[in-house]
C-alpha cells in the first residue's frame, strides 16, 4: 500500500509571533503608568503650594497677633498694670 502525503504547492503559511510584542506591550504599559505618576506628582506639586500657603498665613497671622500683644493699647488696664510694676522695681 502506498501511504498517502499530500504535498502542497505553497508552502503553509504559520504566522511568526511579533518579537516587539512584549516590548510593545512594556513600552505602553510604561507610558500609562507614566502619566499616572506625573499626573499624582502634580497633585502633591500642588498641595504642597497650598500647604506653603496656608503655613505662611498662619505664620502671619501669629506674627500678627504677637505684636499686638506685645505693644497693648495705652487705654488698656494692662498697660497701666505694667507701667505700675515698672514704677514698683525701679
Amino acid at each position: 500500500m502506498a501511504a498517502f502525503t499530500s504535498h502542497s504547492a505553497e508552502p503553509c503559511y504559520t504566522p511568526q509571533p511579533d518579537p516587539n510584542y512584549e516590548l510593545r506591550l512594556f513600552m505602553e504599559q510604561f507610558a500609562r503608568d507614566s502619566e499616572r505618576s506625573w499626573s499624582r506628582m502634580d497633585l502633591c506639586t500642588q498641595a504642597y503650594r497650598e500647604k506653603e500657603e496656608i503655613l505662611l498665613s498662619i505664620k502671619n497671622r501669629v506674627d500678627d497677633l504677637e505684636r499686638s500683644y506685645a505693644q497693648p493699647a495705652p487705654d488698656h488696664p494692662s498697660a497701666t498694670i505694667l507701667e505700675e510694676e515698672v514704677e514698683e522695681e525701679g
